[in-house]
């Protein structure tokens, strides 16, 4: 099995594109439009069933593993969150952003690691 800095390398430039990306293009709860098209090319281009919602912003992916055994389940949130950075909690809300940012990177590369 891939140690975590051997996949943390594998994926690196992929994650850095991403996370930059979504940084660039933040869309507030229930306004992700963009977002869900950019994540839903990104996972079906990893060969991942996409389904979206007619009436919702967001997805849900399925990854079919190759041996039988426990399912897992990985969520992400995709919005924005609306934030005055000039403020006393800018490091915080900053952290809070990020964080953000990187559940909506990381977890595609999770499933592309679980599929491989």
């Amino acid at each position: 099995m891939e140690d975590i800095k051997k996949l943390a390398d594998k994926y690196e430039s992929y994650i850095v594109d991403r996370r930059r990306e979504y940084h660039k293009n933040p869309e507030l709860s229930l306004e992700e439009v963009e977002t869900t098209k950019r994540l839903k090319k990104d996972l079906e281009d990893m060969g991942l069933e996409v389904q979206t919602f007619p009436d919702l912003t967001g997805l849900t992916a399925v990854i079919h593993g190759g041996k039988p055994g426990k399912t897992i389940a990985l969520r992400s949130d995709i919005d924005a969150l609306k934030v005055k950075e000039d403020t006393a909690f800018h490091s915080l809300l900053r952290t809070a952003i990020c964080m953000h940012v990187a559940m909506t990177t990381t977890c595609p590369c999770c499933w592309e690691r679980q599929r491989s």
